[in-house]
């Protein structure tokens, strides 16, 4: 009898983002204002995950201070949904090569090139970032 075959093993996505945030600690800001929208990926990347312009990352924020966006109006939360909607995307796209591919995506920074490729590439088939987004948004509302 034939040995089983391997079962992929699952990628935890929040122990995955994890492994991007820079150790920033505890944020001190209470509040936190998004940066517009921009045109390309990579900001949000590292505003979500680095932060920007000595501000914690977009992540410390979610994980330290849960009520950082309780003041928000509806331009803000939208913004919000918007970069949240493509830093997911990046991470599925990452946990899916991880799972069938292992060994290509052994460092960081290949795992980070891979998800902001991921989304990069489907900002170049759909024309610019707003209409991937759209997509993404359409294909989750069929599910």
């Amino acid at each position: 009898m034939p040995a089983p075959a391997p079962q992929p093993r699952v990628v935890d996505l929040e122990a995955l983002a994890d492994s991007f945030a820079w150790p920033q600690g505890i944020p001190e800001a209470e509040t936190y204002t998004l940066l517009p929208r921009p045109r390309q990926f990579r900001p949000i990347w590292t505003e979500w995950f680095e932060g920007i312009g000595g501000q914690p990352s977009v992540w410390q924020m979610e994980k330290h201070r849960p009520k950082w966006r309780k003041n928000w109006g509806s331009k803000e939360r939208k913004l919000y949904s918007f970069k949240r909607t493509l830093v997911q995307y990046a991470l599925q796209d990452i946990a899916i090569k991880m799972q069938t591919e292992p060994a290509t995506l052994r460092t960081k920074e290949q795992r980070e090139s891979w998800g902001i490729r991921g989304v990069e590439c489907g900002i170049l088939n759909h024309g610019s970032l707003n209409k991937f987004y759209l997509f993404l948004m359409e294909n989750a509302n069929r599910q």
